[in-house]
């Protein structure tokens, strides 16, 4: 697998030279070559160890799905239909109390005393809820054929819609192979079959163009993910096919699973709804500057259940200022200070003590994040079971040259340990289990990546969209120089292009550290 490599590393080594312009950059680019030979030596000596290292006794257990503390029953065949029977959810009334009866029609309701939910009266409520670990993106593929799919005879498709193959719904990883699916309410036996099979595919990833105007499929599916699909992407580019299918897939887990599912139900019989998991996010900064742009990442995410715990991490830091930073939060904070000679493990573990959520989220003060990035590594957790989730550092923009660079990798939306330090995302009882952050005075995100699988747990690596790594050269746990990034890249761009992670093109430009 290495020696398929070099071809690309041949390349990479010429295109490097091509920036030697005095002895100063030729240092560099000695050290840089020195360090990528020594690299592909130690990758394929550990490949040849790990043949022959023995397993790791497993200390994490497989993690389960955390179901919604409820008591609900339902009462009818679309009741059931609608919410499978699992833990809080149970199919018809016994002597225990529940918070909601869920029932088909009014007669079902007669003389209970319990709050009731009528699905007849509140038909989006009854489409299937979607099981999160059936119905998921894992394995979702970025390349694709030039070939378009439907679900039904194509004869049936009306005019300026093509698709040159048929299949069933059931054949995801056959549909993940083209470009996009064409839908019309012909290819189904009714509004309600259409929105349960439609809403499966998007949480798989499938990107879907509806092709005609179904006013029930809207009502069911709701305006946001109904409109989304009858976007035209017949000639979405890879960027924008994936976004689409990033778009869909989340709202289809947010609104639509079992968990969703049963928040809807609460809200609809007046109900305080059972809450989402609550995050922190351990946000460690040495740099007095970036503490403003950190700040700003945090204050812009939609997830609700939300703190932030900001460690700062040695002197330079002006009290009045982090408060009127702190003040201007929609969440709450907790700020701890740290002396700088800890080493950042040290910081980060004060962090996770300080903090209060039952999942802790790690998030860099130079990176770029957008506003569905808690929310997508959530719903990642929720669908992979992994312990441990993050994103991959698939864009980076390197402030000294002004470019940024697109690495493109097959790894996403896979079980991989190829994953950012700036998105890493673990429950505090799982961080706990393996002993924390460690006390290393670097590399703590491999650490802790590597402790997760020595101790029998699973990492999962989402989509890297929402998500820009800024180098600018200052102070990098990281500690790798920009032509590392800039190997076995997918696509070099001149200047600041955010629109490559997903952000919209008058994203600002990131601080100049020095």
């Amino acid at each position: 697998m290495e020696i398929d490599r070099l071809p690309k590393s041949l390349d990479r080594i010429r295109v490097e030279a091509a920036f030697v312009r005095d002895p100063r950059s030729a240092r560099q680019f000695v050290k840089w070559l020195i360090r990528v030979t020594l690299n592909t030596s130690r990758r394929l000596l550990r490949a040849i160890l790990l043949r022959r290292r023995p397993v790791a006794r497993a200390h994490l257990s497989a993690r389960k799905q955390s179901p919604t503390r409820v008591a609900l029953a339902t009462l009818g065949p679309l009741a059931e239909a609608a919410l499978p029977q699992t833990v809080g959810v149970r199919q018809g009334l016994d002597q225990d109390p529940v918070d909601i009866v869920v029932a088909d029609t009014l007669t079902e309701t007669e003389h209970i005393p319990f709050p009731t939910v009528v699905l007849s009266e509140h038909i989006p409520l009854a489409v299937p809820a979607l099981d999160p670990r059936q119905h998921n993106p894992i394995g979702w593929r970025r390349r694709f054929k030039d070939s378009v799919a439907a679900l039904g005879p194509l004869d049936r498709l009306p005019t300026g819609a093509h698709a040159n193959r048929v299949a069933k719904s059931t054949d995801v990883e056959l549909i993940r192979h083209c470009h996009h699916l064409e839908d019309v309410a012909a290819f189904h036996a009714s509004s309600m079959d259409r929105a349960r099979t439609l809403l499966r595919l998007a949480a798989a990833g499938i990107p879907i163009q509806v092709t005609d105007n179904d006013p029930a499929l809207e009502e069911l599916l709701g305006v946001e993910l109904s409109g989304l699909l009858k976007t035209n992407i017949r000639d979405a580019d890879p960027l924008t096919r994936e976004l689409h299918s990033i778009r869909a897939r989340r709202i289809a887990h947010r609104d639509h699973s079992h968990d969703g599912r049963i928040r809807q139900i609460y809200r609809t019989a007046n109900l305080d709804p059972p809450q989402r998991s609550s995050v922190s996010i351990l946000l460690a900064t040495n740099r007095p500057e970036s503490v403003r742009w950190a700040l700003g990442n945090v204050d812009k995410q939609n997830y609700p259940q939300l703190e932030v715990v900001l460690a700062l991490h040695g002197d330079g830091f002006n009290g009045s200022e982090i408060k009127d930073a702190t003040a201007q939060l929609s969440c709450p904070v907790e700020v701890i200070c740290v002396s700088s000679q800890h080493p950042l493990a040290v910081v980060l573990d004060a962090a996770s003590q300080a903090a209060s959520g039952t999942i802790l989220t790690k998030m860099d003060d130079d990176d770029l994040y957008d506003a569905d990035h808690i929310l997508d590594l959530v719903l990642a957790r929720e669908y992979s079971g992994a312990h441990l989730v993050g994103k991959g550092a698939e864009v980076v923009y390197l402030q000294q040259r002004d470019q940024t660079v697109e690495r493109h990798s097959s790894q996403t939306e896979r079980y991989s340990t190829a994953i950012a330090g700036g998105t890493l995302m673990i429950s505090r009882d799982d961080l706990v289990s393996i002993g924390g952050w460690g006390v290393a005075p670097r590399r703590v995100d491999k650490i802790l990546i590597d402790n997760v699988v020595r101790h029998g747990g699973v990492v999962y690596r989402t989509h890297g969209r929402g998500y820009v790594v800024i180098r600018h050269g200052g102070g990098h746990t990281w500690n790798v120089p920009d032509p590392y990034f800039l190997d076995q890249t997918a696509s070099v761009h001149a200047g600041w292009q955010a629109s490559l992670g997903g952000f919209d093109v008058s994203s600002r430009a990131p601080i100049h550290i020095a």
